[in-house]
């Protein structure tokens, strides 16, 4: 769920003080056809349009915004119920992201909403004051500061951009297009979306997926520090049984512990290649900046088999091959609508940063003093204007709703644990492990895919998943 604290690569355009406080005197919510201003998969129609639907739900006749919606169809039966994608972050965009349909396209309608805030929904929450991200370096809190003004000089109202308020933006989609039920796919962030909305409006709902599981209970800042060691130690003990890997780096997590030590005690300068412009840019590459590198790696499949070669060969002091993940570092987050972002987390995690929830789970040494994720939350949130979100909002989700729950191994910021502490108030719940799979499933594996058709196709049955058990990391040993 978690992204880095950076602004888009690109902001289409920032809406002026007259498009964000809209006209509010006509009925809400309602939906306006409009251009697509994307373009349709293959093989598929697209229609496009704004649901405009009040800013405050607590206030009469107050101002209104617009959400861009998508709804793609790819000529299905058209009895099949719709899915509903709800984007993560919080901050990203869900109608300019048509990829996690995948193989799924072919039963259902999906419709792509940009929550309030972002993407293409007016008005938009982009922080371009915050500047793109620097390998290294930490959010300039200033600059968030400054954001958080000039949303308040337009008239935004930041304490309107909450998970409640998404999630009731949902429902009144579902009723102004005219659906009695639809299917939720929530990746992250947009898992702890469609528990909020399985809360709010369970009558509206057939089926939920949630992929990369982010329970309202869980505090992902406070357990960062344990999911991240939890899935970096789950790499080490599996290249330890690997008779490859362990023959190639007998002690990669002695390795490890050594290079955190040099590298904190003596950083080290680092140049690498923008591959945007071409251009030789410069770091410093130390603990910390070497553990994002890690974190971004522990995301794909392909990274984890990476890891313990990269830890030797940086170990043994030549730095060209970490130097080539710095751009991934610089651009993790890049999609993000930062103002979105601050106003959900300060509001809803910012008040628990101190309280973990993964118990039990041992930190590797060092880890905590370098990813600062929740020390760097807590000076935006002293700046950024917010209120603690009401105690329901953290409380678990009580749902009959049938729920299948999708969570990578690997994965090193929803942890399947998230997955299985939401699973025990969801009665009619499967939680399904990949074996070999990271963070949001459905979009690397092709079982995941499988289990989610068969799931969407009857809800009330558990579908099978021994594909799930399957595979092994193939370690890259150089």
């Amino acid at each position: 769920m978690r992204q880095r604290l950076v602004s888009l690569l690109a902001v289409s355009c920032l809406l002026s003080p007259s498009v964000a406080r809209a006209q509010a005197a006509e009925d809400v919510p309602r939906f306006e056809p409009a251009d697509c201003k994307i373009g349709a998969p293959a093989g598929a129609s697209l229609r496009c349009g704004y649901l405009v639907v009040p800013e405050r739900r607590d206030v009469v006749d107050g101002a209104t915004i617009r959400l861009a919606v998508a709804v793609v169809s790819g000529g299905h039966p058209t009895s099949a119920i719709p899915v509903v994608y709800l984007a993560g972050g919080p901050g990203e965009a869900g109608s300019t992201d048509l990829g996690p349909m995948n193989g799924l396209l072919d039963d259902n309608d999906w419709i792509f909403l940009d929550q309030r805030g972002t993407g293409f929904s007016e008005p938009s929450l982009a922080c371009p004051e915050v500047p793109f991200s620097s390998a290294g370096q930490t959010v300039d809190v200033q600059h968030a500061a400054d954001c958080a003004a000039r949303l308040a000089d337009w008239g935004v109202d930041l304490s309107a951009y909450t998970t409640e308020s998404s999630a009731a933006d949902v429902a009144d989609l579902v009723r102004t297009l005219g659906y009695t039920q639809v299917n939720l796919y929530g990746p992250s962030y947009g898992s702890r979306l469609a528990l909020a909305i399985e809360r709010q409006s369970p009558e509206l709902l057939r089926a939920v997926i949630l992929d990369g599981v982010f329970p309202p209970q869980a505090s992902l800042y406070a357990d960062a520090p344990i999911s991240f060691s939890r899935a970096l130690r789950l790499v080490f003990d599996t290249c330890q049984a690997d008779p490859g890997c362990r023959a190639k780096y007998p002690n990669v997590l002695g390795t490890f512990g050594h290079l955190m030590a040099q590298l904190h005690a003596q950083p080290r300068p680092i140049d690498y290649m923008d591959p945007a412009t071409g251009q030789t840019r410069h770091a410093t590459l130390d603990s910390r900046l070497f553990l994002e590198v890690l974190d971004v790696m522990l995301y794909v499949r392909e990274g984890i088999a990476m890891i313990p070669a990269l830890i030797a060969i940086t170990d043994g002091g030549d730095y060209g091959p970490v130097g080539s993940f710095l751009p991934d570092v610089n651009n993790y987050g890049g999609a993000v609508a930062v103002g979105l972002y601050y106003a959900v987390e300060c509001a809803e995690d910012g008040p628990r940063l101190d309280t973990p929830t993964l118990l039990g789970l041992e930190e590797l040494p060092g880890v905590r003093q370098d990813l600062g994720f929740a020390d760097e939350l807590a000076q935006v949130c002293g700046v950024w204007p917010s209120t603690a979100a009401p105690a329901r909002v953290n409380a678990p989700v009580q749902s009959d709703v049938p729920t299948l729950l999708l969570s990578g191994r690997f994965d090193p910021i929803t942890p399947p644990e998230y997955a299985r502490e939401a699973a025990a108030t969801l009665p009619n719940s499967f939680d399904v492990e990949f074996a070999v799979e990271s963070h949001v499933t459905l979009s690397s594996s092709p079982c995941s895919i499988g289990i989610a058709r068969a799931f969407l196709s009857a809800p009330e049955q558990e579908p099978a998943s021994a594909c799930a058990d399957g595979g092994d990391v193939t370690f890259v040993l150089p």
